[in-house]
């Protein structure tokens, strides 16, 4: 999509701005993605109207057209689901086996859901208990899912949602947060029923997702910038925190190859 910048096309008109249409939902409505110089957000996705011909633009733009790239097929097919956006968490786990939705949250998420983070509660304790711990707004905290010792799965905020997980509102948009039980004291490990639940919860989560795999690095600046295809991140990574704990993230690298396999 492009749009030319001003009504007199000289310099004064300053810079147009183009979108690339990743998902279409009906001859006047599409789900796009964009960046822009010097935006509060550099990358975002959006969805726009057609309305009167300008889909969306402010006035200071003119609508020009489409560009076709002639590699890509159409095949004539329209997702005529308006529900959710595609990525943005139209689905929920199946694997979920307790559900208590938190306040803490912020919906709906703004950014498509490209990263996992995985943290660890200090303490043994069920997915009920974890409910009861983010059920309180002066909690002022919360996860996507969280798993108990006994390797069931609770959810507290729908993945259409972003949590209050991480202490960085930027990751825990593009997040699924997930909070696993482990224990009170260094390395802080968790139960093999729990560590095998995490598994299967992130091959569900990459599937409906379309994260194609997850990669882990051990150096801060890849996983914070997403550089070198890297889609996990660590509390660690933005607050003074020992989380995930070094039993959990020692095994990250080991947590990727057998959600890709």
């Amino acid at each position: 999509m492009v749009w030319r910048g001003g009504p007199t096309l000289n310099s004064g008109d300053g810079v147009g701005h183009v979108a690339i249409v990743e998902k279409i939902y009906s001859p006047t409505k599409i789900m796009t993605s964009e960046s822009g110089w010097g935006s509060k957000n550099p990358f975002w996705n959006a969805t726009r109207e057609k309305g009167n011909g300008n889909w969306g633009a402010g006035a200071g733009y003119k609508f020009l057209g489409f560009i076709y790239n002639p590699a890509v097929t159409d095949t004539g097919d329209v997702d005529t689901d308006t529900s959710n956006q595609y990525g943005f968490g139209k689905t929920n786990s199946p694997l979920v086996n307790y559900t208590k939705i938190s306040p803490n949250k912020t919906s709906p998420r703004n950014h498509v859901i490209d990263t996992v983070t995985i943290h660890c509660v200090v303490g043994q304790c069920s997915v009920e208990a974890l409910g009861n711990i983010f059920a309180p707004t002066s909690k002022q905290a919360s996860s996507n899912y969280g798993i108990g010792p006994d390797g069931r799965i609770g959810m507290y905020v729908e993945e259409k949602d972003r949590s209050w997980c991480s202490s960085n509102a930027a990751n825990d948009n593009r997040a699924i947060t997930i909070e696993v039980a482990s224990d009170t004291t260094s390395p802080y490990a968790v139960t093999d029923k729990a560590y095998a639940a995490l598994i299967k919860l992130l091959v569900d989560i990459c599937k409906r997702n379309n994260i194609k795999k997850l990669v882990w690095s051990t150096n801060k600046n890849d996983r914070v910038n997403h550089l070198n295809g890297c889609n996990m991140t660590v509390h660690r990574d933005y607050a003074n925190k020992s989380c995930p704990g070094e039993y959990l993230y020692n095994r990250h690298g080991d947590i990727a190859a057998k959600v890709n396999a």
